[in-house]
């Protein structure tokens, strides 16, 4: 069956280009599959592409953009604030698999399009997509427009009377937090395992403390997610531990982080960018691999150390660069271990983002300077997708507290080769 399918996505593949190349004399076509699966897909992708969209090669007044957005989607308040959003960029139209025929026998060939053009670089003239399936986070750079979405003057006033259930008002300062499991996982596809990603999910007991903090100083908390793997344990009139909330909705989720104060990741993952959408200032705790490209630059990044499992000595940045590795597996046969942040350094990286935002910034000083001149001399950037003329680079702000912790380990020279 699988080579049946393969087959049948290939030859409408290849008929679809030959009926767009034919047509090139009176009209150009450019098609790409709005990939809706994944949270941070949807958004990351999709905004690159509507980025990508102003340049002069898709300008051609005759031709067209298509984006097919497919029937089924991670969030339905997205899909239909995308479905808003795209045509609205020029030259640009979206098939809605739900309601068009046509979209539904298209996108076959416009999956595999997708496909061929972000894993291969083939058949790019046919294609409109984000040129890199990791979108617009890995591009390193900062697209400086307004976000993509944006919420109807009805869906405002139903995100507060909801929001209001919680005894969240539209002056409330609240901080969303989410702390990466792999419950989420499970539910939507239960029948993978999904250990392999295990080395990103850090202790949630180590962001009590943090919490406690905020709730303390009177900000209001909302522990984010659809699925998590228990409760986080703390009892505060001013928590949300939004999960096992019957309130919980695709809507909820995107209008929480739209709105919040102040987006806490307790390591990367795909519901951040619901904040990045809407440029909200962010702290990603735990990074791990160390790629620290954000889309947005009020952005402050502690990554996870690493350890030579044998000596316990903990590698160096230009060592780090040599182990981005992205399965569990990968770091144990390499015999490298994980020291992840300590509940006191997650502590002072969340202070460290709100005094910045209170007062508007703080410049950065000469340690944080050198430690991206380093990073960029180890080579770190060259990872970054190349992204759209005239971005402004975006370069997260590494946590002083822990920069001052791990300054002789980060900056030492390259042990493994001496």
């Amino acid at each position: 069956m699988y080579v049946v399918a393969q087959f049948l996505m290939r030859t409408t593949l290849w008929t679809l280009v030959a009926v767009v190349f034919v047509m090139r004399p009176i009209w150009k076509f450019r098609f790409a599959r709005i990939r809706s699966e994944k949270i941070g897909h949807l958004i990351s992708e999709t905004d690159l592409a509507l980025a990508l969209i102003g340049e002069p090669e898709f300008q051609k007044t005759r031709s067209s953009n298509i984006f097919l957005m497919p029937s089924e989607a991670c969030n339905e308040q997205l899909r239909k604030m995308y479905l808003r959003a795209v045509p609205t960029a020029p030259n640009v139209r979206v098939l809605d698999c739900r309601s068009s025929h046509i979209a539904r026998l298209l996108l076959p060939a416009v999956n595999e399009l997708t496909l061929r053009a972000q894993t291969q670089g083939k058949l790019r003239s046919f294609f409109c997509g984000s040129p890199t399936s990791s979108g617009i986070v890995h591009t390193g750079l900062l697209w400086p427009r307004a976000p993509q979405l944006t919420f109807s003057r009805q869906e405002v006033e139903e995100g507060w009377r909801a929001c209001a259930k919680f005894g969240i008002a539209p002056t409330t300062q609240y901080v969303c937090l989410h702390i990466r499991d792999d419950a989420y996982l499970q539910e939507v596809s239960p029948d993978r395992d999904w250990s392999y990603h295990s080395y990103r999910n850090p202790d949630i007991a180590s962001y009590e403390p943090m919490v406690c903090d905020l709730l303390d100083a009177g900000f209001w908390v909302v522990r984010m997610g659809r699925a998590v793997s228990g409760m986080f344990p703390v009892n505060h009139e001013r928590f949300i531990d939004y999960p096992f909330c019957e309130e919980q909705s695709d809507f909820l989720d995107v209008f929480l982080y739209a709105h919040a104060h102040l987006g806490i990741a307790g390591s990367a993952s795909g519901i951040d960018q619901l904040g990045y959408a809407f440029g909200v200032p962010a702290v990603v705790t735990n990074l791990i691999p160390f790629e620290p490209f954000m889309p947005v630059p009020e952005v402050l990044v502690t990554p996870v150390l690493l350890r030579h499992q044998a000596s316990g000595r903990v590698l160096n940045l230009e060592e780090m660069m040599k182990h981005l590795h992205h399965t569990s597996d990968d770091y144990e046969s390499r015999g490298v271990g994980f020291q992840r942040n300590t509940a006191e350094e997650i502590r002072r990286t969340v202070h460290e983002a709100l005094q910045r935002k209170i007062v508007g910034g703080i410049p950065e000083d000469a340690k944080q300077q050198a430690f991206w001149r380093k990073a960029r001399d180890v080579g770190l950037f060259r990872r970054a997708e190349i992204g759209p003329p005239d971005s402004i680079y975006a370069m997260p702000t590494v946590g002083q507290a822990f920069l001052d912790a791990h300054w002789d380990e980060l900056m030492s020279g390259d042990e493994g080769s001496r």
